[in-house]
């Protein structure tokens, strides 16, 4: 496990797959396609004669794989994208928000369990003994029917007269999610993937009014400042609402109110600071633009205006943590 996490180790190793892919895989049809994308881009076209082998120049740097394979649905159209990190599936939603016409996008990934079986594999030593050595299993998901499904659910947030543009509300829904964390941003402290589904009702309409989407650059912009005086008020009051008494607060003023709480010594010392979700909200922020390039680099401000920075020992921390 500690040499899976060794990326110079992870590299070796990729490294070796391709050149064996490369000079050994055999189609089990001609007329197939293989596409190597790691340190460069290589086409290998299996033709009834033989190969034909390209390196793609068109294809720029994007540093991780899991937001190269967008730049495949136009030349492929429908896609199955087989990944479990499930970053890939709001990556996924915000291209299909993008291209509505591009080609399907589906994502093969471990099967969801519902909340009846999660219940069952709790109580039940033996299935959760199976469940854990037993073979995985996997789903396929639309991603276009899933942002629609998704896209309902928000709308009972605000009520349909309300007009938003489609790139606005995926931005949302991302956003919320990255609330959450994933590989490039924190979860908020103290906050859970239920509490954030269950307070879409005061979190949607929230964040439409401190969040515009340009449909012409896809760009997603959050006014950090009323984010976190309306947003985060909100979540924090409805989570803790047992201890924030005041009405129409700040987030400096329930913050306080919660430290002078009866709440454990021990929660309080995890509740966020304003500098805190200051850096979260300009990460999520980022993170989001960032799945939005579809052929490119992100850019990096490393002096924290993206809600991190790179500290005295070279590494990427979150602002609020630099040392």
């Amino acid at each position: 496990m500690r040499a899976l996490q060794n990326r110079v180790f992870k590299s070796n190793i990729i490294s070796i797959i391709a050149t064996i892919l490369t000079s050994e895989y055999t189609p089990p049809r001609k007329a197939t396609t293989l596409i190597i994308d790691f340190v460069n881009c290589v086409r290998i076209n299996y033709k009834t004669t033989g190969q034909q082998r390209a390196v793609m120049a068109e294809m720029n740097a994007m540093g991780e794989s899991d937001v190269k394979f967008m730049r495949y649905i136009e030349m492929f159209h429908d896609l199955c994208i087989d990944s479990i990190d499930s970053d890939v599936v709001l990556i996924a939603l915000l291209y299909k928000t993008r291209h509505p016409a591009a080609g399907k996008v589906y994502v093969r990934r471990y099967k969801t369990k519902t909340k009846t079986q999660e219940a069952a594999v709790r109580l039940n030593k033996r299935r959760k003994l199976d469940a854990e050595n037993g073979p995985k299993e996997y789903e396929v998901l639309d991603i276009g029917i899933l942002k629609d499904i998704l896209h309902v659910s928000m709308r009972q947030a605000i009520g349909v007269s309300q007009v938003v543009c489609e790139g606005q509300f995926s931005g949302i829904l991302v956003f919320m999610t990255l609330l959450c964390g994933c590989d490039y941003s924190r979860k908020l402290p103290r906050i859970g993937v239920r509490s954030v589904w269950e307070n879409m009702h005061v979190i949607v309409p929230a964040l439409l009014k401190c969040t515009q989407y340009d449909t012409t650059t896809s760009f997603f912009s959050v006014d950090v400042e009323q984010c976190i005086n309306t947003m985060m008020v909100e979540i924090y009051s409805q989570v803790f609402r047992k201890h924030v008494k005041c009405t129409d607060a700040c987030m400096v003023a329930v913050l306080t109110e919660l430290k002078n709480s009866s709440l454990s010594d021990k929660l309080k010392t995890e509740l966020p600071t304003y500098f805190s979700l200051d850096s979260t909200i300009c990460n999520i922020q980022w993170v989001i633009n960032y799945w939005n390039l579809e052929n490119t680099d992100p850019q990096c401000d490393p002096a924290g205006s993206h809600g991190f920075v790179v500290d005295s020992k070279h590494r990427v921390v979150f602002a609020d943590k630099a040392k």
